[in-house]
């Protein structure tokens, strides 16, 4: 489940951005956004939010993105 704040501001970036195809595409706006796109995303996030722990984040299933390990 997304918190009601993460879901708001995911809301409000859909309503913004009006992706076409993928919710984070790529340059090219017709693939996925890569991993080390996401990777870099990721790390400004965590700088941005003052997260001095090293954070990492796993792939798997859609319904596991609450497996931050912080």
């Amino acid at each position: 489940m997304l918190s009601p704040s993460l879901l708001e501001l995911l809301r409000d970036y859909y309503r913004e951005a009006r992706p076409a195809g993928w919710l984070f595409p790529a340059r090219n706006r017709v693939d996925p956004i890569s991993t080390r796109q996401f990777n870099r995303a990721f790390g400004a996030a965590c700088d941005f939010a003052e997260i001095k722990k090293k954070a990492s984040w796993r792939r798997g299933s859609p319904r596991a993105i609450h497996r931050l390990q912080l």
